[in-house]
């Protein structure tokens, strides 16, 4: 991940992750596959194939983690489908049924921040599905802002900070608030590090 991501050395990073998947089938760790599905793909494998190519680790990694009591990296492991799901270029309907469907699996782990993070990305896909711009914003049944923004602040949480201003900005470009999305854009450069990897930075970028 470090190499693929914060040195730039995707091919290098890339062999790295996919040997790391070997060892797991090699010497039988299915404690720790959870984690290494996690990390190829939700922050390593998209940078050489297809985003598609992800959702079978994310998906096996959330199995994985519930399997063998890894709750915290199963909630991350269904994050991150989602993510790369969202980004992948489904309709929005599409995705949104996906979100729906994963939301009482990813409750069930009890797992706050991943919970939290999950419940955002659905507010960002619902948001999107409206037909005016004024009902265009990161904040209603699926995610409370109000309740939630400010402990993401108060702990610092820059990837969850990051994911929120990025979607922001992808809301209030679309809607055509083209002057709030540079606001909400540049609020996130600050927590571009907790998004590393993550299909939220080239859309930053854009």
């Amino acid at each position: 991940m470090i190499s693929a991501n914060a040195l730039g050395n995707i091919e290098e990073g890339y062999q790295f992750s996919i040997l790391a998947l070997k060892m797991l089938d090699r010497y039988d760790q299915n404690l720790l596959r959870s984690k290494v599905n996690m990390i190829h793909g939700g922050f390593v494998n998209h940078f050489k194939l297809d985003i598609t190519e992800d959702f079978k680790y994310l998906l096996d990694g959330a199995y994985s983690g519930y399997q063998n009591g890894d709750l915290e990296f199963a909630g991350y492991n269904i994050l991150h489908y989602i993510y790369n799901y969202f980004f992948s270029g489904k309709p929005l309907s599409e995705v949104e049924r996906e979100c729906t469907y994963h939301y009482n699996t990813i409750k069930k782990y009890r797992q706050i921040n991943s919970t939290q993070a999950y419940e955002l990305i659905h507010q960002l896909v619902v948001s999107l599905g409206k037909p005016s711009a004024s009902e265009m914003i990161l904040d209603g049944e699926k995610f409370n802002k109000s309740r939630i923004l400010p402990l993401w602040q108060q702990a610092n949480n820059h990837s969850n900070l990051g994911t929120y201003y990025i979607g922001t900005g992808i809301l209030k470009y679309y809607s055509g608030d083209y002057p709030a999305a540079i606001i909400a854009f540049a609020a996130a450069k600050e927590h571009l590090p907790g998004v590393l990897g993550m299909m939220f930075v080239p859309f930053y970028h854009f």
